[in-house]
């Protein structure tokens, strides 16, 4: 199971990665 808060963070790390 995916839970949203989880996504928010992924795409947020992805962001601060670049």
């Amino acid at each position: 199971e995916y839970s949203v808060f989880w996504v928010r963070v992924v795409r947020e790390r992805r962001v601060f990665c670049v």
